[in-house]
Parts: C-alpha cells; sequence; structure tokens
C-alpha cells in the first residue's frame, strides 16, 4: 500500500510484457514505473490514479474550505471594537495553539526555510492590514488579489514553468470579477496604500510559490509567523489596552480558531501538493464570500455590481473545479 501511495507522486510510461505477446508494438501493455523506479501493473496503476485523482480532489476541497474561514474574518471583525494589532496578536495567539496541536508538537527550529516562510507570511499580513490603514478597503482587497498573476510571472521567470492558457485566461476573468465586486468603492489616489496593496499581493503569490516548492513544514512556519504577530501587537497592548468584554472574547477566539488557526491547518495539507496557479485561483473565494457574510451577519448589504462580480467569481471557480483534472502523464503546470 505504501509503494502504491509513492506511485501517486511521479509516473512515467513504460513497456510491460503482456502475457502471450512477443512483439514490442502488439505484445507489451502500457505500464509505468513509479517514484522509486518500481514496475507497477495495470491493476496497480489504475489504482493509483484513482488516488490521484481522490488527492486532488481532497486538497481543492481543503482549499475551498480555506478560502471559506478566511471569509469569515471581516464579519468576526466587526464584533471587536480594539486596535488592530492588538486583534491580530490575540487572533494568532489561539491560532497558534491550534497549529501546535495539529503537528503535535510546539517545538520549532528556527532555521532559514522556516524564518524566511514565516517572515514572508507576517510581511503579507503586515502589508495588507498596513494598506488598509493608508487606502480604502476595497482597493486593498481589489490589489491583493491580483496575487495569481504574481503567481504565473513568479513561476514563469523563477521557476521556468509556464501556466495553462485556460489557467491564465480564467485568472483574468475572476480578476475581473472581483474588481466588479468593488467597482462602487474603488477610488483614486491614496498611492502609498495602493503600493503596499500591491505588495501584499506580491507577497501572497511568494507564499503560495513558497508554500509548493521550498519543502519547509508550513505549519512549522505559520506558528513562527503567528508568535511574530503576538509579540509586536504585545506593545500595542501596553499603549492601548483592549476592552474586553464577553463579546469581543468570543469573536477573538472565534478569529484565531476558525478564521485563521483552522484555514492555516488546511492550507498547510493542501498547497504543497496543488499547483500554485490552482492555489491561488480557489482562495479567490475568500474576498467575496467575506462581504457577502458580513451582509448576512450584520446587515451591510452589497450593491448590484458586487452581486455581479461575486456571481462572475463563484461561478468562474466553479466551473474549474467542474473541468479541472490531474494529469496523467506526471507533468505540472504552474
Amino acid at each position: 500500500r505504501g509503494r502504491r501511495d509513492q506511485a501517486c507522486k511521479s509516473l512515467r510510461t513504460v513497456a510491460l510484457p503482456a502475457s502471450g505477446g512477443h512483439g514490442l508494438g502488439e505484445g507489451y501493455a502500457a505500464g509505468r514505473l513509479d517514484a522509486g523506479g518500481i514496475l507497477l501493473s495495470g491493476t496497480e496503476l489504475e489504482y493509483s490514479e484513482r488516488q490521484a485523482v481522490v488527492g486532488a480532489a481532497r486538497a481543492r476541497l481543503y482549499l475551498i474550505l480555506t478560502a471559506v474561514g478566511y471569509s469569515t474574518m471581516g464579519a468576526a471583525f466587526k464584533f471587536v471594537d480594539w486596535n488592530p494589532l492588538v486583534i491580530s496578536a490575540a487572533e494568532k495567539m489561539f491560532a497558534f495553539f491550534c497549529l501546535g496541536i495539529a503537528r503535535g508538537s510546539f517545538k520549532m527550529r528556527f532555521s532559514r526555510p522556516v524564518l524566511l516562510g514565516a517572515i514572508c507570511s507576517y510581511a503579507c499580513t503586515t502589508c495588507f492590514v498596513a494598506a488598509n490603514k493608508l487606502t480604502t478597503a476595497a482597493n486593498a482587497i481589489v490589489l491583493q488579489y491580483t496575487n495569481p498573476m504574481f503567481v504565473v510571472l513568479l513561476s514563469w521567470l523563477v521557476l521556468r514553468r509556464r501556466a495553462q492558457r485556460r489557467d491564465i485566461l480564467l485568472t483574468a476573468v475572476l480578476m475581473g470579477g472581483i474588481a466588479l465586486f468593488f467597482l462602487d468603492e474603488l477610488s483614486p489616489g491614496h498611492l502609498v496604500g495602493n503600493l503596499l496593496a500591491l505588495c501584499s499581493g506580491i507577497l501572497m503569490a511568494v507564499n503560495t510559490l513558497y508554500a509548493r516548492y521550498s519543502g519547509a513544514d508550513v505549519i512549522e512556519y505559520g506558528m513562527v509567523s503567528c508568535l511574530l504577530s503576538v509579540g509586536i501587537g504585545a506593545a500595542a497592548v501596553i499603549t492601548e489596552p483592549p476592552v474586553v468584554t464577553a463579546v469581543s472574547l468570543v469573536a477573538v477566539v472565534f478569529l484565531g480558531v476558525i478564521s485563521t488557526g483552522i484555514p492555516m491547518i488546511l492550507f498547510a495539507k493542501a498547497a504543497p501538493c496543488t499547483p500554485p496557479v490552482e492555489t491561488s485561483i480557489l482562495l479567490m473565494l475568500d474576498p467575496v464570500l467575506n462581504p457577502l457574510l458580513v451582509a448576512l451577519l450584520v446587515g451591510e448589504v452589497p450593491g448590484p455590481w458586487a452581486l455581479v462580480g461575486a456571481a462572475v467569481v463563484l461561478g468562474g471557480v466553479a466551473a474549474w473545479c467542474w473541468n479541472g483534472r490531474p494529469k496523467k502523464n506526471g507533468k505540472e503546470s504552474a
């Protein structure tokens, strides 16, 4: 069974002698070698390919649930009237414990790959928070979710991986849908805030690629990133102590566990075995679901353009999931 699971990772076609056959053209059946060079029979090959499909579907589901979890942040933030740095510190403290429990250990290696991942993750979040202070929330979200474009560009320029034409087209459509969603709230000016939001989009793309190709433990460097947030937010707690109520406490625990901790665990399971473009496309559900949940829970109803944009994004992601299939030749696009 272990050999079969390993075979899902990398398959390449070879020739298998068929019973009663003698010539290569007619007497050999198609077989494959797994990543360790072990020859697979036809039955084992079918099992491997079925497992690959199941694994891809599970990873896709994890990423959709990640986006759903992240999208609950907007509504939960409405119930916490604290300094943003204090909220982030409290939220990340609970997320840290979620990650440690999921990993089965709170020990961390402060190695170079772990520190790079943690710094990149923290920088992405910080740029986005700062952008929200210096530009409109709509500008910040739309510019951050240009990240699939940067995933494609960085994959091509740095990793020499080309994205499929279908993925590039869908990325453009989804970015257009998100722009429509926030069309009524977009505004000119705010150059510094917009640049920071764009930086958060680039860093989000780097995070996606790093989780896929670095080989670092995503949960481990997520824990270190949480500690960075807690340490920096502690200073804000001293200068601006939060007023703790039952509602704000429940909201912060919700943010740490449901909005951050569990999504980070699911992302850590899915991103290392999912093409980065696919990851970034599925996570584009977050900016659309976020305001819709706020509308349901708080009563801030989006305008007509927002509903059109939501339909474009949700329909595009649904179509992509319906038509997307793992490749049988073992090759992966960006």
